[in-house]
This record gives structure tokens, C-alpha cells and sequence, in this order.
């Protein structure tokens, strides 16, 4: 990978969608999502990836990742998915697919836009209509970045607090203001934003510019993310999206998150 295209992407966090077979609801159980979770504790262990955010729904997967080399989100994200496959099949003693296919990765620029990401994985579930409350979901990353999670835990809140750029004295701080942000947007209305999942890319106009160069030809947009008042961040910086076909985006991920570079 030439060096501007190293420098470009250097530090970026990926997004990461992952849907069940069909969509169905294979993670309707609780059980399911708990053996799902402790694969995830597994994979902080076995890999040199950090992950600074995740969601398990019913039917689909949020996780929000970073690592030195894409090539090894892409080599976790094997064993994720296998094993995890694996220990459903087995439960329910069943042959056949688990996930739709490949994951989906969104590339999101360090800073504002990284924090934004993880305000939005957090109230997917709102969105859905299922809680009223990030902490009435069991299985996301809020139960560790609150404080209520403290064993077992597989965010790493010091790096995280470095990729979404704001400064804090130490971790109970961020956790302070973690709880504040969010009882802030609880009783907002949280509509879904496609672009943090369908886009190749999210962050600045000039960094989103600059990508967009190295996107396979073919039909690409720039979009510009609507504005959030919340989420403690500055605002006067406006997050913006790569959108381009379904093919460019898989050619162009799949590359990115098989590319290994010092």
C-alpha cells in the first residue's frame, strides 16, 4: 500500500456490521447472546485488535474496532464469526449458515466522528423500540463504559478516550461524562442514520475527499451527515459520508481489511 494511503487510513477506527442468515433472529435468546459475548472476551485475548464499542441485537452484530494492521481485524473477525456459528449450530444441533454472508465495515475517522459512532451503536436498541434506556440492554458496551460491567470487560477505555480525541483526568471522569451524555439523549428521539452503516467511509470533508480517491471507479457521493446537538462534541465540525455501490464497497473493504503493513 503506498504511503499516503497508509498515512491516510493510519488510526482510523472500522465499523462493523454483521447480519444473522436471512435476518432471522437467531440471537433471540439470551444464552445465545451470552456464549456470543464471551467469544468476544476470547478475541480481545487472542488478537492484536481493540475494540472500543459493540451491540448484540437479535439478529445482527455492531462493533466498533481498531487495529495497528487491518489485516488482523479481518483474521478476528474469522474466528468471531466461526466460532460463534459453531456454538450455536451445536446447541441446537443444526447444519447450515449462521451470518449473511460477509461483515460490513465502515471506516470512521478518529476525533469527533468516532465519537459520534459510539453514541449511535449505543441507542440502537432505542431505536428499535426494545428499551427505554442503554443500561436496560444487557448485552452492549454500555454496561462496561458506565462503570456497571467490571469483570470480564473487553473495551479498552484508555484507547478509546484517545480515538474520540476529548481529554480526561481518568477513567471515573469519562465515565461521568459517558452517563451524562447519554441520560442527555434518552428522551430524544434517536432516528436511524444510514450512512454510520451502508457508507464506505465517515469523517471531515477533506479526509472524505481524499479517500474517495482510492474508491474503485464508479458511482460515488459524498453525504453530509445531519447535525446532532448532543453527544458533547463539537458540532461546528460536520461528519460527512462515502456512499458508493454495494460492489465498490465490498472490492474496497475486503482489500483495505486484507492489507498488511508496519
Amino acid at each position: 500500500m503506498r504511503q499516503w494511503r497508509r498515512d491516510l487510513l493510519k488510526g482510523c477506527c472500522y465499523h462493523i456490521v454483521q447480519r444473522c442468515h436471512e435476518r432471522r433472529f437467531l440471537f433471540r435468546f439470551s444464552r445465545d447472546r451470552n456464549n456470543y459475548l464471551s467469544r468476544l472476551w476470547q478475541l480481545r485475548q487472542k488478537y492484536r485488535v481493540v475494540l472500543l464499542d459493540y451491540i448484540l441485537t437479535s439478529n445482527h452484530v455492531h462493533l466498533l474496532i481498531w487495529a495497528k494492521n487491518p489485516a488482523e481485524i479481518s483474521e478476528s473477525m474469522r474466528f468471531l464469526q466461526g466460532a460463534s456459528a459453531q456454538d450455536y449450530n451445536r446447541r441446537k444441533c443444526r447444519e447450515g449458515a449462521f451470518w449473511r454472508g460477509r461483515y460490513q465495515a465502515t471506516i470512521v475517522q478518529r476525533g469527533i466522528h468516532t465519537a459520534r459512532c459510539l453514541f449511535y451503536l449505543d441507542f440502537n436498541m432505542i431505536r428499535a423500540g426494545v428499551v427505554k434506556h442503554p443500561e436496560d440492554w444487557r448485552w452492549s458496551g454500555y454496561q462496561e463504559l458506565s462503570g456497571r460491567r467490571r469483570r470480564y470487560r473487553t473495551i479498552e477505555i484508555p484507547k478509546l478516550q484517545n480515538f474520540i480525541g476529548l481529554k480526561f483526568d481518568n477513567e471515573e471522569s469519562f465515565r461521568n461524562w459517558y452517563r451524562e451524555e447519554i441520560n442527555k439523549l434518552s428522551s430524544n428521539s434517536h432516528k436511524r442514520v444510514g450512512c454510520w452503516s451502508d457508507s464506505v467511509a465517515v469523517g471531515d470533508l477533506e479526509w472524505i475527499s481524499k479517500l474517495s480517491q482510492i474508491v474503485p471507479h464508479g458511482r460515488k457521493k459524498i453525504f453530509q451527515i445531519p447535525k446532532s446537538n448532543a453527544f458533547g462534541v463539537n458540532e461546528k465540525t460536520t461528519s460527512f459520508a462515502l456512499i458508493t455501490s454495494e460492489k465498490n464497497r465490498a472490492y474496497f473493504t475486503r482489500n483495505l481489511l486484507e492489507t498488511r503493513y508496519d
